[in-house]
């Protein structure tokens, strides 16, 4: 691993001391941004982590460019991970795939299933996750695309507290779990652009039947609806301030493993909450965040997050609202296409400090 880390910064200092994009004859143009910093996340704790984007324009009239990211990391807190997320489109943009997989071996903390801090419950757990997903999708009307979705979920749960909750295998998916699911996905992108985005907005609805086979336990179906608004506003010029907005609403009917609820807290929504903090059947998240103008390759963003938990929509005005926000620095790894490496500090509602070190924007 100390290898991987030296090959990652070496990559990062030549995309920052050379332009990362290589432009070429013919009908396209891409490049490549990579990168390696240490992190810290309250979930995760101290580790190193390394991710590599590569982007292509088919055309020099192409809008959106094809991405590819692959990442990994490891941490002190038994995190080894190694993901791939991707975007492609085919036929001049008519056709669209996006997917990701991912491997995981962690150990985390289990907070209960409710929307309380005071909550009871406080335990860690080890685990073991793989999962593939994705949509291919057709152009119908405009900027929105519909069609069909996969998601295939497997995980182990490896060592529990001998006196916890989850050792005592009440809760579904405690003991582990398989999900496979077929569903639906809608998308619509009109953004001025890809990974900088200033003004357009992006809309995605998945709807995904899951058929579960939970180990020792009697299998469990669940019907999951994600919803997904992202805005953008820009205060000036192309090059200046920016307004951005995230909400997303999650819903589930059935019973689904106590991995699959909705939950709050994360490094890319609700930034400063320990990543599955709230958990329950349902969550409603939104986050505002203003992106300054860049200087050289500097800029700066302030974000605050709201959402909650609940169990059923009758108990949603009952439950409490939790917040969060931070500041953080942007660094631009290709000042072209505007990468750039993010390093967020999040505050939750009890001023608990939490660091993230990610390439690309939150949202």
């Amino acid at each position: 691993m100390r290898h991987l880390w030296i090959f990652f910064s070496i990559l990062s200092l030549s995309s920052w001391t050379s332009p990362a994009q290589a432009e070429k004859e013919g009908p396209y143009r891409d490049g490549y941004v990579p990168g390696a910093l240490p992190f810290y996340t309250p979930d995760l704790g101290f580790g190193v982590g390394g991710a590599l984007v590569y982007y292509r324009y088919p055309k020099a009239t192409t809008k959106y460019p094809h991405e590819h990211v692959v990442q990994g990391a490891w941490s002190m807190r038994e995190l080894k991970t190694l993901m791939y997320d991707g975007t492609h489109y085919f036929n001049d943009d008519q056709f669209l795939f996006r997917g990701d997989f991912g491997l995981t071996l962690l150990k985390t903390r289990f907070f209960g299933v409710n929307n309380h801090y005071d909550q009871p419950v406080e335990e860690d757990y080890s685990s073991f996750k793989w999962f593939a997903t994705g949509s291919f999708l057709k152009k119908y009307v405009g900027d929105w695309y519909f069609g069909p979705f996969l998601d295939l979920r497997t995980t182990r749960i490896t060592q529990t507290d001998p006196s916890g909750v989850l050792k005592r295998r009440d809760l579904v998916g405690s003991n582990g779990f398989t999900n496979i699911g077929f569903g639906s996905h809608i998308r619509m992108r009109s953004t001025d652009a890809s990974f900088h985005p200033t003004e357009g907005q992006v809309v995605d609805t998945w709807i995904t039947y899951n058929l579960g086979y939970n180990f020792l336990q009697e299998d469990k179906n669940f019907l999951k609806i994600i919803t997904d608004y992202r805005k953008y506003f820009a205060l000036s010029d192309k090059e200046g301030s920016v307004i951005a907005t995230h909400f997303q609403g999650e819903f589930n009917f059935g019973s689904p493993p106590f991995r699959r609820q909705a939950m709050l807290g994360g490094n890319e929504m609700m930034r400063g909450l320990f990543e599955y903090r709230y958990l329950d059947q349902n969550a409603l998240r939104g986050q505002i965040e203003y992106r300054s103008p860049y200087f050289w390759r500097m800029g700066g963003t302030l974000f605050y997050g709201v959402g909650t938990v609940f169990a059923t929509p009758a108990k949603l005005f009952e439950e409490q609202l939790h917040s969060s926000g931070g500041v953080g620095l942007r660094f631009l790894l290709d000042k072209k296409e505007k990468v750039p490496l993010r390093v967020d500090m999040g505050l939750d509602e009890f001023m608990n400090l939490s660091f993230y070190v990610i390439i690309r924007q939150a949202f």
